[in-house]
């Protein structure tokens, strides 16, 4: 599988991004997501703003 990256400017330097789809059954969860790529990472983070805009955090 071949997984398009691109190249850009992010946080002070070139990035290497992707943009992919993540569902979720629990927590249920659906979108779209663009990552900055850390081959060195064993674990996925996703952002509060994300979160938010996918309807897993809402605050009163």
């Amino acid at each position: 599988m071949r997984i398009p990256l691109q190249v850009r400017d992010f946080a002070g330097g070139l990035r290497a991004m992707a943009q992919f789809l993540i569902r979720s059954e629990k927590p249920h969860l659906f979108g779209s997501i663009e990552s900055i790529v850390d081959t060195g990472s064993p674990t996925t983070i996703l952002g509060t703003p994300d979160m938010k805009r996918m309807g897993c955090l809402r605050y009163n």
